[in-house]
């Protein structure tokens, strides 16, 4: 704790990752690492000092049956056991290390600058972060992988060592890794290639697999065959090609990831440069590297393909060969069969056969060979796949989602956007990375949320995946500069650059404190779910539609557990023939052993799952069925599995007894739904967290409910905690750091206590088996007054100028047609086509993979209207990007000098002077000109900040007061920044009082008394105790923290809240005549709550 009793963070050596061996063997070569210091170092051999709860990385130098052929191994000692555990706890849980708190995406997306660099690693720190990835964005300037770029790199890192944080590494040009920004595909060899589908054109393709026919009818195919099309019957041809090069990656091809030496040229060119780059750093202050979105087949990354009337598939020249050597037969024969359904005729393995030989290719070329690499050279891998989470969607990209966790030492999932409730991904996450002792569990969230998302909405998307397994968050993003496109690549930005800069350690500090809890000890999921991805492999044709309903029905199943309070692992089943055992009457799968089985509805199972189950269940274990049983056994016919699912029981009741732990209720006794929940065991402890996610019923994996609109409170909840152990019940209150005594009841070796929960708010309960010092009951509160905060006008005050946007202009080019007013970003668009320059855009090519060339140009005009209806009392200013680059006029008068007055919102975006008697009441005209040049950034909005309100898009008297309701309507429309709301009230000097906010819109809150900072309200409850009161006169202040949605948009959606901010919605201008504001402001009265002494 600071002098102050706010928590700081605290300085920690960087941790080591890797990979923990579930065999109890252990391997003997140490490597080099870094330990966190919780104690007094031990020696453990050599000069090697290691501290006692330490993560320690080992080489294995063989392999043991119980883990995957990865070389790195993370060995996690436990922290529990301790003396020193009990003692220290508190103190660890008020003031986490910065191992526990978020990494952001730093989105290097101009011209990189080292001194720029290392001031943003140093407000990083006091944002509360504990590192960052140094990540190409759209608008990297410096060239990547240069020396420039590696000079930067080595700054970043000795900047990093000196503010404690942790720098980690990011193997790509944007996204997706493979292709190196082009450095790799330059090479057609390595080049990925595409597998068509396409209705018989005439002429054959030169790469052409030849021509079928048959009835269609949707997916399904009748009377397939080789050759013509019969009457009533279509043709169609199948052939592979070489993908078509894009801008996306800078005028070449993504990477064929189903080829070994291609992804070993990928190594080379990156893995290998930053190795030999950053010497001892590697792999040791720099831990980790993270991959983003390796597939084997996507959905558009901004590849145009040529044949648009065409279904594709994932596609490598060397499959046939590899297929026949698999397989015993011929892929070519069977192609049709990707596509179509053949219902009259005996289904064959061929669908099965290809999926699975897709996924072997891949999870052997990228993810074991990269995983590996970064085993040998001790450093960990992490990142995520794209689309990992429902059957259909992994099948078609990535094959198995859950087979590529074992090679990485961090796995993780991506959350994109506040909608998709992705729960499969979070599962099979945690699954795997517990069956494989992989601690540590990123997730890349927050991307696509723009830049009015609350910490509320923060805080629920980041809770429900920590009680889903998570424990590391990746924050998408922080940028590096706004300039030109930059500003538009999937805001908001966390940094400096955002309005709620001020208070994001009170987010950061929240979650630092869940790390603490939810990476100690193990969690407890007795029930294993075998997980039918393979199924999905049998559905996949053309239009995936029964693809699609099979994710609804494990969606299903899955909501249905977690409803249930039976939280569960997937077991894939190739892990699961590899990796698994009978120990006693448990199933052992890895490190995770499970007391019963369920069998969800699959088409297909393995042989070997068949198997093991037989011995489980001759063992004494649990099996039972949820759905129709398979009739294919690895991919073929056969009877078998019908016959043994009529010998099991079928759904979720016959295995609950065994399996449930937590039990959670309302006050009649139904199991409430919607909390999601962790429980985890230590020596020291049991650890329970529990979230409410704001929902009432089941819900699917994609659905378009914002975290602002789940506002269910659930007013009593009755928890029962299935232990034998004994000892002292706390809550753990991770938003202040507090922990309270909580009374509980232990009857027949359950536990019982009740608790409520705000709309999305979770909470932290723990059962240590030894007292914790300093904890003390939470005192009660009874309320004797309130009374209603409700002036006619509050007191406000602003932390920035106000904002008029001026998006819209005429315009001219040369001496060419003036044109009408209209968006600036089409403006942009236009003057662009005119002069045969690329359109901008997030998939443009990267400035700094463009060809030399002489730029293109033309002498271009810009003409805005300032409407003035009261003149403004101050000097106001323009804020404009390359600024230095035009020439500004006003009213006729050039405004000389161009005084530099500093920035707005980020150094790229400068203010130049507009003296106060430059304006005139009414309509004033703005021009500016300058050389419009292919080299540029391009045209941006520009905006006239000063103290002014706005009126109808007019400059009017600013306010000093406002009264309750959305400032937007008051003045304020395209506000960016912060206001203060304050009044007085009078204290007696007795009792206590709590402020209540009534209705609000905000990004968080800040609540100031008397002047000083007295807590920051980022979510419910949005109460506060006011202490420090003085006897007499008080002031309070309520800084509602807005955003820059306002002030940048987007402005013209017709979808207000889109499922995904991106450089599209920018661009969407579906109505011009009104603007899409997201409302700030009070709306209802605080009110001060009072319990007088004795009370």
């Amino acid at each position: 704790m600071t002098r102050s009793g706010k928590p700081s963070v605290q300085s920690e050596r960087p941790v080591r990752h890797g990979i923990s061996a579930p065999a109890p063997e252990a391997a003997t070569v140490l490597c080099s690492a870094q330990s966190i210091c919780l104690s007094t170092p031990m020696h453990i051999s050599g000069n090697h000092s290691f501290s006692r709860f330490e993560i320690i990385v080992l080489l294995f130098e063989r392999k043991f049956k119980e883990i995957p052929p990865v070389p790195a191994i993370l060995i996690s000692k436990t922290i529990t056991g301790d003396s020193s555990m009990t003692e220290n706890f508190a103190e660890q849980f008020a003031a986490p290390g910065t191992e526990y708190r978020g990494i952001p995406f730093w989105s290097w997306n101009g011209k990189l600058e080292p001194e720029k660099l290392r001031r943003q690693i140093r407000s990083f720190r006091e944002l509360g972060f504990g590192g960052f990835f140094m990540h190409s964005r759209v608008g990297l300037k410096t060239p990547y992988l240069g020396k420039e770029w590696f000079d930067c790199i080595r700054a970043s890192i000795d900047e990093a060592k000196k503010q404690s944080l942790t720098p980690y590494l990011y193997d790509e040009d944007r996204w997706a890794s493979g292709a190196a920004g082009g450095f790799v595909t330059r090479d057609p060899r390595y080049r990925a290639w595409i597998l068509y589908l396409r209705i018989h054109s005439g002429t054959a393709h030169p790469n052409s697999f030849g021509f079928w026919s048959a009835r269609l009818n949707g997916s399904a195919a009748y009377g397939l065959h080789r050759g013509a099309p019969a009457p009533g019957e279509t043709g169609f041809e199948l052939f592979a090609e070489e993908e078509p090069c894009s801008d996306w990656f800078n005028g070449f091809t993504y990477l064929d990831m189903l080829n070994p030496e291609a992804v070993k040229r990928f190594i080379e060119v990156t893995y290998e440069r930053y190795y030999r780059e950053l010497g001892a750093d590697f792999g040791s202050t720099v831990p980790a590297v993270f991959t983003d979105e390796p597939h084997y087949w996507r959905y558009g990354n901004g590849v145009q393909l040529p044949y648009p009337d065409s279904t594709t598939a994932a596609w490598t020249p060397r499959l046939p060969e590899l297929f026949r050597e698999r397989f015993g037969y011929e892929l070519a024969d069977h192609l049709p069969e990707l596509f179509y359904d053949c219902p009259d005729r005996p289904q064959s393995p061929a669908r099965y056969h290809y999926w699975r030989l897709l996924t072997e290719l891949f999870v052997d070329s990228f993810s074991k060979q990269v995983g590996a690499w970064c085993g040998r050279h001790n450093i960990a891998l992490t990142g995520h796949l794209l689309w990992e989470d429902a059957p259909s969607t992994q099948t078609r990209c990535v094959g198995a989602s859950m087979r590529h966790y074992p090679h990485m030492q961090i796995p993780g999932i991506d959350q994109l956007t506040e909608y998709a409730q992705l729960y499969d991904a979070c599962k099979q996450l945690s699954s795997a990375a517990r069956q494989f002792n992989r601690p540590r569990r990123i997730s890349e969230i927050y991307g696509c949320t723009g830049w009015d998302m609350s910490f509320a909405g923060y805080k629920a998307m980041g809770d429900w995946q920590y009680a889903l397994g998570v424990n590391m968050r990746c924050l998408h993003l922080s940028f590096y500069t706004m300039a030109g496109e930059a500003k538009r690549d999937y805001p908001a930005s966390f940094s400096r650059h955002s309005s709620f800069a001020k208070v994001l350690r009170h987010l950061e500090d929240y979650f630092a404190r869940l790390g603490v809890i939810l990476n100690r000890g193990s969690e407890v999921r007795d029930l294993l779910v075998i997980h039918p991805v393979e199924s999905a492999w049998t559905l996949m044709n053309r239009d995936f539609t029964a693809a699609a309903a099979f994710d609804r029905k494990l969606a299903q199943l899955r909501n249905r557990l977690l409803d249930l309070s039976l939280d569960f692992d997937y077991g894939d089943e190739e892990h699961l023939a590899a990796h698994g055992s009978i120990d006693g009457s448990r199933l052992r799968l890895g490190s995770g052993v499970y007391k019963a089985v369920l069998l969800p509805e699959m088409t297909t199972i393995r042989r070997s799952t068949i198997d093991i189950l037989k011995r489980f269940i001759a063992a004494g274990g649990i099996v039972s069925s949820c759905g129709a049983a398979p009739k294919l056994i690895d991919g073929v016919p056969g009877s078998e599995a019908g016959a043994f699912w009529r010998e099991l029981p079928g759904g979720i009741a016959p295995i609950e007894p065994a399996t449930r732990r937590i039990s959670i209720r309302s006050r009649d006794g139904k199991r409430l739904k919607g909390v999601l929940y962790q429980l985890r065991e230590s020596d020291e402890s049991i650890d329970l967290f529990l979230c409410n996610t704001g929902f009432s019923a089941e819900v699917p994996d994609e659905h378009h409910i914002r975290c602002s609109e789940r506002k269910r409170e659930i007013d009593f909840a009755a928890i029962e905690v299935v232990t034998s152990r004994s000892g002292f019940w706390y809550e753990l209150i991770p938003e202040t750091g507090a922990i309270r005594k909580l009374t509980a009841e232990k009857v027949a070796g359950t536990h019982r206590f009740t608790t409520s929960f705000k709309a999305l708010q979770s909470k932290i309960f723990r059962l240590s088996k030894s007292a914790i010092p300093g904890a003390v009951a939470a005192a009660p509160f009874s309320i004797a007054a309130s009374v209603k905060l409700e002036p006619a006008e509050w007191r406000i005050t602003r932390d920035e100028p106000n904002v008029l946007v001026l998006d819209h202009a005429t315009w001219q080019l040369g001496n060419g047609t003036r044109h009408e007013r209209d968006f600036i970003l089409r403006i942009d668009d236009a003057i662009r086509r005119e002069l045969d320059i690329p359109i901008r855009g997030g998939r443009m090519v990267q400035p700094w993979a463009r060809r030399p060339e002489k730029p293109l140009g033309a002498p271009l005009e810009l003409e805005y209207e300032i409407q003035v209806n009261q003149l403004p009392g101050n000097d106001l200013h323009l804020a404009i990007e390359e600024a230095e680059s035009w020439e500004l006029e006003l009213n006729g008068s050039p405004l000389r000098p161009q005084t530099d007055c500093g920035f707005w919102i980020d150094e790229s975006i400068r203010k130049r002077l507009i003296p106060k008697d430059k304006l005139h009441a009414g309509r004033n005209n703005l021009k500016l000109r300058r050389e419009y040049r292919s080299d540029s950034a391009g045209l941006e909005s520009i905006y006239l900040l000063g103290e002014f309100c706005v009126e109808n898009d007019a400059v009017s008297a600013v306010r000093h007061t406002l009264p309750a309701g959305d400032w937007c309507g008051l003045g304020f429309p395209y506000y960016a920044g912060n206001m203060t709301y304050r009044t007085s009230f009078r204290h007696n000097g007795k009792g206590r009082v709590r402020l209540l906010l009534g209705e609000h819109a905000s990004t968080a809150l800040r609540i100031l008394l008397n002047g000083e900072e007295a807590g920051v309200l980022g979510w419910e409850p949005y109460e506060l105790e006011l202490e420090d009161l003085r006897t007499g006169e008080n002031e309070l202040g309520i800084e509602l923290v807005g955003s820059r949605r306002n002030a940048l948009g987007p402005f013209f959606l017709s979808n207000p809240h889109p499922l995904r901010f991106g450089a599209n919605e920018f661009r969407e201008y579906a109505h011009p005549e009104y603007r899409n504001l997201t409302p700030y402001g009070l709306f209802t009265p605080p009110m001060l709550l009072m319990q007088y002494p004795g009370s």
